[in-house]
């Protein structure tokens, strides 16, 4: 969408112009638009008379440039508009999709948050960029990039012996009483990420940010971590066995949910006849083995195809069901990980479908997958 002459500004050719432009980008003809919007902004550089917002006129551009896959050209024409009106929230969400596309995730982080705080300013929800961070994480955990997740880090520690028995991680005071001066934590990602792709052994290397008050930052279960979680934050589970507490642990939240150490070293041991995860948002889960145990799925997927979670370098098994279900119009992605279930290791219902990404990958099952066209009952 671009945006509309105001009242204040309906005279003049730049005007016209820009009206003509907008009804081009409305139709799809983005080359025509990106001159015709070019022609007002060169006009109304050179004219003294009253014309339409110049801000307008970058950020407009913007869009067809959008439309027309000039990212680069989309993503400077945004920079123009910010730099002639800071408080245009739309000129930083161009920017952010500009820089998504172009791979500049750590930008686009940047670009999204500066356009958050302005919302929150004027106490306003025009403009959504949650959905579009969810895209940068998602993009980003392909290249190796994890800059999307800049909040807090929690950890979960290993249920030990107790995990057999559905039962949380021995409590510790030390680490279960909500910590004074907690800091909120922030990875240092660089364009690869190497620290989170080598799966080091050690807690990444993080900054701190600023004092959030009494908040925990180490918990017993799994669920409690997610629960406890919010946009952007990482969960780091330590090495050992954990458990979905006999129910499901429904992620409902943009986080980074990876194991510590190499794939098996962190564990996750559910027996239920619930999923061990129910994603319906755009997350990324990592270098963790889910070993499901009951007859439902181990992992379901599940939402409108904008909910594009990554699940990468898992190993999920279910003895006594699928491993894998995605239903809606989910449009996750498996990156190299190992898929087996009793009776199908993906099942696809509906319109939801999946890329399968990795020379590692593999699936082991009865079917290896599947897809089923649900019925619409009138």
């Amino acid at each position: 969408m671009v945006d509309s002459p105001s009242a204040a500004t309906t005279q003049g050719p730049c005007t016209l112009l820009k009206d003509e432009g907008n009804q081009l980008v409305q139709a799809g003809n983005f080359h025509s638009a990106a001159a015709v919007y070019s022609r007002a902004i060169s006009m109304a550089k050179a004219s003294a008379d009253p014309q339409p917002d110049m801000a307008v006129l970058y950020c407009n551009r913007s869009a067809a440039n959008m439309g027309l896959c000039d990212f680069f050209a989309a993503m400077l024409d945004a920079k123009c508009a910010i730099e002639l009106d800071q408080t245009m929230v739309k000129a930083y969400y161009r920017l952010t999709q500009a820089q998504l596309h172009l791979g500049r995730f750590k930008a686009a982080v940047m670009s999204a948050r500066a356009g958050e705080r302005l919302l929150n300013v004027n106490a306003s929800r025009t403009t959504d960029f949650s959905m579009l961070l969810d895209q940068v994480a998602a993009a980003g955990a392909l290249q190796g990039d994890y800059a999307a997740f800049d909040g807090r880090v929690l950890q979960v520690r290993s249920a030990g012996e107790d995990a057999w028995l559905g039962r949380p991680a021995p409590e510790d005071p030390t680490l279960d009483e909500p910590q004074a001066h907690t800091p909120l934590l922030q990875l240092k990602c660089n364009e690869q990420c190497t620290d989170l792709d080598k799966h080091r052994t050690d807690p990444p290397q993080s900054t701190p940010l600023a004092t959030t008050g009494m908040r925990r930052a180490s918990f017993r279960s799994v669920k409690e971590a997610v629960d406890a979680a919010q946009d952007g934050d990482q969960i780091i589970l330590l090495p050992g066995i954990h458990n979905g507490m006999g129910e499901a642990i429904n992620i409902t939240k943009r986080i980074l949910l990876r194991g510590s150490g190499q794939l098996g070293d962190s564990k996750i041991d559910q027996r239920a006849n619930s999923p061990t995860f129910r994603i319906s948002r755009g997350a990324v889960i990592m270098n963790i083995e889910v070993d499901m145990t009951g007859f439902r799925e181990a992992v379901l997927i599940t939402g409108t195809d904008r909910v594009s979670p990554v699940l990468q370098k898992c190993s999920i098994s279910c003895s006594g069901d699928d491993a894998v279900h995605v239903n809606g119009k989910a449009r996750p992605t498996l990156q190299q990980c190992n898929i087996s279930g009793k009776k199908c290791g993906r099942l696809f219902l509906g319109a939801a479908k999946s890329s399968w990404t990795g020379a590692t990958s593999q699936v082991v099952g009865n079917r290896h997958a599947k897809q089923w066209t649900v019925p619409v009952w009138k």
